[in-house]
């Protein structure tokens, strides 16, 4: 026999009203009740943790149910001031402060995947609300990945324009009632993702990087490690958006160049073509049609772009290290250049 739990998220404005309880999650009574609306964690577990704020307090609640939607319970029930707006985190140890508009959380710079394919950790939800209703939602998007190949036993993500990938992001709430980054500090552009244990991820399985909402469309790099070596995979034109996880489409993993992860960076003036282009590129030459030009210059655009991320990579790496202000000053022309003149380029 199944019972009916009630819930009104009233800043995203969705009635969870009539919600069915499975014969294992029954309503219990409880302080509050919480439901997941996004991201990566999608079931409570019975006893997990929240953190609750709300008036200059905190406080922590445990989950009574297993499932989407779950009742919390508190070691405390009246001290928090009605009207006043109630925020919730997950996991509850994320939070870094709080005021009446605004919440502030921190996301890791290293994850490490657990049985589910992401850092349980990394996965942090918020919710808000001026009831004791609790709609969670997520802070992070990401990168999906998918490998074939065993052995990889860890993933580094850089974004290349140097744009925040981790660290606190404080969040307000929009119109719609979706949590938004509006400020960050202590912010790294580079991430890793470890696999479980040393044996790498398991092939064909969905892994999930966690990453603030970021805007990748001019570059990110994903160093793949794989038997003590070292493999760049440079994507562009893509976008992290809160709780859509982009996957690099046009990774290949036989195109993957693995090296010692010390040696020295080599630069092909003219990289080879791969199989996509080295196709579109016989399409044409065999039916010089306008479709087939189009198809063509769309594919070199992709190709170019993604040698101007690599170069974007080095200008990052030049400006770590901060030991060599002229070739920081050199590899930035060189950037700026290619940016400026990128149309040009693809008409010769």
């Amino acid at each position: 026999m199944s019972l009916l739990g009630f819930a009104s998220c009233s800043d995203s404005n969705e009635e969870l009203s009539d919600t069915t309880f499975s014969d294992d999650q029954t309503s219990s009574s409880g302080d509050w009740v919480a439901v997941l609306i996004d991201g990566l964690y999608t079931k409570w577990s019975a006893g997990d943790t929240i953190l609750l704020l709300q008036n200059g307090q905190t406080a922590f609640a445990e989950a009574q149910q297993s499932g989407n939607i779950s009742s919390f319970l508190s070691d405390i029930e009246s001290s928090f001031v009605e009207g006043n707006t109630l925020y919730g985190i997950h996991p509850a140890d994320h939070m870094v402060s709080f005021d009446n508009e605004s919440v502030t959380v921190s996301v890791p710079s290293v994850q490490t995947a657990g049985n589910d394919g992401y850092d349980g950790l990394a996965a942090v939800s918020v919710a808000r609300a001026v009831s004791d209703s609790l709609c969670f939602q997520s802070v992070c998007g990401g990168i999906r990945l998918n490998f074939q190949m065993p052995g990889v036993t860890k993933v580094e993500l850089e974004s290349v324009d140097g744009y925040a990938l981790s660290g606190k992001a404080k969040l307000e709430w929009d119109e719609q009632g979706f949590p938004v980054v509006t400020e960050t500090s202590d912010t790294s552009y580079i991430l890793t993702f470890n696999a479980p244990d040393e044996s790498g991820f398991l092939p064909s399985k969905d892994y999930f990087i966690s990453t603030l909402p970021c805007d990748l469309y001019g570059g990110y790099r994903l160093s793949i490690y794989k038997d003590g070596l070292v493999a760049d995979y440079f994507g562009v034109h893509q976008t992290v958006e809160r709780a859509f996880y982009i996957a690099p489409n046009d990774l290949v993993e036989s195109e993957l160049v693995f090296d010692d992860p010390d040696a020295p960076l080599v630069e092909e003036e003219r990289p080879e073509l791969d199989a996509t282009t080295t196709a579109l590129l016989r399409q044409y030459q065999q039916n010089p049609t306008e479709e087939n030009k189009q198809a063509l210059m769309e594919q070199m655009g992709l190709r170019y772009d993604k040698v101007v991320a690599r170069k974007k990579s080095k200008l990052r790496e030049l400006e770590r290290e901060a030991l060599t202000p002229d070739l920081v000053e050199e590899m930035q022309e060189i950037v700026d250049e290619m940016v400026e003149n990128r149309d040009i380029r693809l008409e010769q």
